[in-house]
């Protein structure tokens, strides 16, 4: 009888935490502006996109989070263009209290990056265009705060990993193809979020 006492009182419990909790759930979408770094600021001056983000209150001051966006570049060549699709889980820390002052937090999860190229004309010659699309790893330490209830501001570094690639090159003369592993670019930048939250 005790033990069924006690895991009434646990479920009791658990119920009004989870209500409780369920207060401070919240979204958020923003806008996103990406400084690239090292070796990808050679390939792209900027970007600029939007973001949703979904954050589940653990305690007052730790929440759990759920972040998608897509973020457009800037080159230097009109034929070329160059985008992200960041997917992320992590959390935060707030100083005080969720929604309120500063915070800290990490993101996890992928990048999905797509390049695509424009039909090119060469000295009469049409080069024809592709696309195409890489998922690496990405990670990020963040560092944000609240200006009011709705509306916070936030600097990550997003680490994005790069993947080595194998190469096929025909030789025009022999016909013979050799591989050649092309090492990947980083495609990392310094990301500056404003967010309204509701």
């Amino acid at each position: 009888m005790k033990k069924l006492i006690l895991g009434v009182a646990t479920v009791v419990a658990l119920m009004f935490t989870v209500t409780a909790n369920a207060q401070l759930n919240y979204g958020n979408a923003g806008l996103e502006i990406a400084i690239p770094m090292g070796d990808f600021a050679d390939a792209a001056n900027f970007g600029i996109g939007g973001s949703g983000l979904y954050e589940v209150g653990i305690t007052d001051n730790i929440a759990a989070l759920a972040n998608v966006g897509v973020l457009f570049y800037a080159t230097e060549f009109d034929e070329y263009s160059f985008m992200q699709i960041p997917i992320q889980v992590g959390a935060r820390y707030y100083i005080t209290e969720q929604r309120e002052s500063l915070f800290f937090g990490v993101l996890a999860g992928v990048h999905m990056s797509i390049a695509s190229f424009d039909d090119t004309e060469v000295a009469g010659v049409t080069i024809e265009g592709d696309s195409d699309s890489q998922v690496n790893f990405s990670f990020a330490p963040e560092v944000g705060y609240f200006i009011n209830e709705n509306i916070s501001i936030s600097l990550k570094y997003q680490i994005v990993t790069a993947k080595d690639e194998d190469v096929d090159f025909v030789n025009p003369i022999t016909g013979e193809t050799s591989t050649t592993t092309v090492e990947g670019v980083a495609a990392s930048y310094l990301g500056l979020r404003l967010a309204y939250s509701f």
